[in-house]
């Protein structure tokens, strides 16, 4: 006989956790209290620190306003190998579509069309 597993799914390790385990950001975000503190401990490192280049392919800021003249540069942050990355648009594309089953079920991805 099989078991239902009860319980929500933490965005950022994957795992399975009871529903008083988890807290609840926004209308589909799910993080486990583990998790939570790993993101903290993240923010602090990054606070006056921030990446200067793609975690993925390592472009500046610079080399992408030289490549994107007229236009506004943007970096996506992403949980990514247990800390936070600055991903330049095509990296970030290739990782949120590899990632479905992170993103899939939030807004986020919803309106990507990752469903």
């Amino acid at each position: 006989m099989a078991v239902p597993i009860i319980g929500q799914k933490c965005h950022y390790c994957s795992k399975f956790f009871p529903f008083s385990q988890v807290i609840h950001f926004g209308e589909s975000m799910v993080r486990c209290f583990q998790c939570q503190e790993k993101h903290l401990a993240a923010l602090e490192v990054l606070a006056g620190n921030a990446p200067k280049a793609c975690g993925e392919c390592g472009l500046t800021f610079a080399v992408l306003a030289a490549r994107q003249q007229g236009e506004q540069v943007s970096m996506f942050m992403h949980w990514k190998d247990g800390m936070y990355q600055l991903l330049c648009a095509a990296c970030d594309r290739k990782y949120v579509e590899g990632r479905k089953d992170l993103y899939g079920p939030t807004r986020f991805g919803w309106e990507r069309k990752l469903s």
